[in-house]
């Protein structure tokens, strides 16, 4: 019975052993119960051990950053404008389109291909040619008959007259068909330019003339003195320096005289400006 029993005693222990080796076997197989592992790391409450401070491990790699080689810019300064640049910024902002608007003046020079910057010869502006009927105007009766030739130079405007809007000095001269009052005359005009190459003009100054001037003749005026006033209202129309136009001339003493019939004449006439 006591022999039984040991054998019964040494199996089971021989099975509790054997057992043991096979799970210890598959434990070490699969990474359970490593005691190596466990063994090697160091005590988790001493920060002097080197084996707690293994280094952790980064999921993805990190990329090196590139270092900035180059300066800051400079910090932004506003632009001081000119005095110049401003007058021409306010002159913009008073015409939306930034072009300057020509005058009526430069519109018609720009027509002609004529200004008074390039007169011939430095000073004549135009020369006018034409023909009046002699005698005829509304400011006084007929009495003398005939047709006149007439011719004028204009000159360019010199710097002093700018103080009176500029007018061009002119000198001319009426020639009578059958002997009646002929005339020379000077003075200045002025001109204003509008509507697409259409000009007006006033002109004042004197003239002398070869008629009478107190004589009870049926064939001349009395025109009282010799040295008269001349006045003369013009319009026209010019192109590429071309001109034609209508004029009525005057001539009178503005009764500064004993006699004071004046003349009149009204014509046509061709000007050519340089």
């Amino acid at each position: 019975m006591g022999r039984r029993k040991s054998r019964f005693t040494l199996v089971i222990a021989t099975a509790v052993f054997l057992l043991a080796g096979f799970v210890a076997r598959d434990a070490l197989a699969t990474g359970m119960y490593d005691m190596r592992g466990f063994l090697g790391q160091g005590h988790p409450f001493d920060s002097t051990d080197p084996r707690n401070h293994v280094p952790a491990s980064t999921p993805y790699p990190v990329q090196a950053q590139p270092v900035a080689t180059t300066q800051a810019p400079p910090p932004y300064r506003r632009p001081v404008a000119s005095p110049r640049r401003a007058s021409q910024n306010a002159a913009q902002s008073a015409d939306p389109t930034g072009l300057e608007r020509p005058s009526a003046n430069q519109k018609a020079e720009a027509r002609s291909g004529k200004s008074d910057d390039d007169p011939l010869l430095g000073f004549i502006s135009e020369f006018r040619v034409g023909g009046f009927m002699h005698d005829q105007g509304p400011f006084s009766h007929n009495k003398e008959d005939g047709y006149d030739i007439n011719a004028e130079i204009l000159f360019a405007s010199p710097d002093f007259l700018d103080v009176i809007w500029s007018p061009r000095p002119h000198i001319g001269a009426t020639r009578n068909s059958i002997g009646r009052t002929s005339q020379v005359y000077a003075g200045i005009t002025w001109d204003w330019s509008f509507w697409d190459g259409f000009f007006a003009e006033f002109a004042w100054g004197a003239a002398g003339h070869d008629g009478n001037k107190v004589q009870d003749d049926p064939d001349f005026k009395d025109l009282g003195c010799h040295l008269l006033f001349r006045e003369g209202l013009e319009f026209g129309y010019r192109v590429a320096g071309h001109g034609l136009s209508l004029q009525l001339a005057h001539i009178s003493n503005a009764k500064l005289c004993d006699k004071n019939e004046g003349l009149e004449g009204i014509g046509l006439r061709y000007g050519y400006r340089f």
